[in-house]
């Protein structure tokens, strides 16, 4: 398991994997809480930055991502998983920019967040609800193997 971040304000891909981010700035994550418990969450990067000019720079409650003419984001899978990259109107262009959300964006406690904004949580404790899932599959597999024979009673 990687290291615990020592600051909030750095390095959340550090402690998360399956990392995606939708076309309106839309991240998530599955996240490692203190205890190793791991939790699924969605944080909303309109929460963390604000477009300037077509430039992204983080700002709580930017709202980059908020308008009809709002930026466009994406992950680049050959840079990194914390990499984002996008495509935001400003002075009647659109710039393509690049910025490392391991700068601005943490994880607290299996939660992605950013100055104090926390996600919102998908699935809480992953790895229990994946064995709880596969025990009901073991269950409906039984129950399907040891199905009732009908008797003789002559």
């Amino acid at each position: 398991m990687a290291a615990w971040p020592t600051t909030y304000w750095k390095d959340f891909s550090s402690t998360c994997h399956a990392i995606d981010l939708g076309p309106k700035g839309s991240l998530t994550a599955t996240c490692s809480a203190l205890n190793g418990t791991q939790f699924e969450s969605r944080l909303e990067l309109s929460q963390c930055y604000v477009n300037r000019d077509g430039n992204l720079s983080p700002l709580k409650s930017g709202d980059a991502f908020a308008d009809c003419g709002g930026c466009l984001s994406w992950l680049d899978p050959n840079v990194s998983n914390h990499e984002m990259s996008t495509a935001c109107p400003g002075s009647g262009k659109v710039y393509i920019t690049y910025t490392d959300l391991d700068t601005t964006i943490y994880n607290r406690n299996g939660l992605l967040g950013c100055f104090g904004v926390e996600s919102q949580t998908i699935l809480g404790d992953v790895q229990t609800i994946k064995k709880i899932g596969n025990m009901s599959k073991s269950v409906s597999n039984m129950a399907s193997s040891t199905k009732s024979k009908p008797t003789n009673s002559s």
